[in-house]
């Protein structure tokens, strides 16, 4: 067990951080959208209503991703968001400020322990 708990100051610095990680994955639901949208110009216009059905498709799973990543975080829930995050890279080290490394070495030794 980690003797490290998150004080009401890193709260405030996990919810930045997650803001960035929100903005980034919407971000990538709309580069998979333009990838799919340019699927169908190479295409050509017959294969409208298919890949118009998959942009759809695709944001919509995209959107249940973010909501069961960001949507009615507790403190509890913030910290698990924030390894999942870390884990697939949506955050990093880097993006944690200077004057935090004690937060950012507690939510690295628990994306470690996830792998272990």
């Amino acid at each position: 067990m980690d003797p490290y708990k998150p004080t009401k100051s890193d709260f405030k610095v996990i919810r930045e951080l997650l803001d960035i990680a929100l903005e980034r994955e919407f971000v990538q639901g709309l580069e998979q959208a333009v990838t799919t949208i340019n699927e169908w110009r190479a295409e050509g216009p017959e294969s409208a209503r298919e890949h118009y059905h998959k942009v759809l498709e695709e944001l919509h799973d995209h959107r249940k991703e973010l909501a069961r990543t960001y949507d009615g975080l507790n403190n509890r829930r913030m910290e698990w968001s924030m390894v999942a995050l870390l884990n697939k890279g949506v955050l990093t080290a880097a993006d944690f400020p200077e004057a935090k490394s004690e937060l950012k070495d507690y939510f690295l030794r628990r994306v470690e322990d996830w792998h272990s």
